[in-house]
């Protein structure tokens, strides 16, 4: 199950939920938006298909588009970073280190679930978190691909990464 969700808009407040027990908070996410950005996408991307099928299969055959941030990082890095984590590419982008607290938690055993609330969400939705950090990641992204005039190569790239998540 989910423990919490979260996205953002833009240069609009990071939203997110805590144990949502339904499916408004995608409906939320998703009205008015055009590309689904995530750090490993293909893992966020399995998670809704398995859970919305329906909707996520409407969003995309509609305007919706995915964008990873770390097949992107990938990319900019001429293909030698293979796995790059989101903590690390964000510092490349002007992002900021995570909370340690909730790592050194997972790694002692804890489920996500058993976390104290405020702090998860303070890791995961608050000014330094990872909803925040992977915005900044993809502004950053998206600018560089910009500037090198590359920017078709990797939309197809992100279908292609698409394709092959639902395929």
């Amino acid at each position: 199950y989910i423990v919490a969700a979260g996205w953002s808009k833009d240069t609009n407040p990071v939203q997110s939920v805590y144990l949502p027990e339904d499916a408004a908070w995608l409906d939320d996410a998703l009205a008015g938006c055009y590309i689904l950005v995530a750090h490993n996408a293909t893992f966020e991307l399995h998670w809704l298909m398995h859970r919305y099928p329906d909707k996520m299969h409407e969003w995309f055959k509609g305007s919706g588009r995915l964008w990873c941030t770390q097949l992107a990082e990938y990319l900019l890095s001429n293909q030698t970073e293979l796995y790059p984590s989101l903590e690390d590419t964000s510092m490349k982008h002007g992002g900021t280190k995570k909370i340690d607290e909730v790592k050194l938690l997972w790694e002692s055993g804890l489920k996500t679930s058993e976390i104290d609330r405020d702090l998860l969400m303070e890791y995961f939705a608050g000014p330094k978190g990872d909803i925040e950090n992977t915005r900044k990641v993809f502004l950053s992204q998206y600018k560089q691909f910009s500037e090198r005039g590359c920017l078709d190569m990797v939309w197809e790239r992100m279908e292609a990464l698409l394709f092959n998540a639902t395929c």
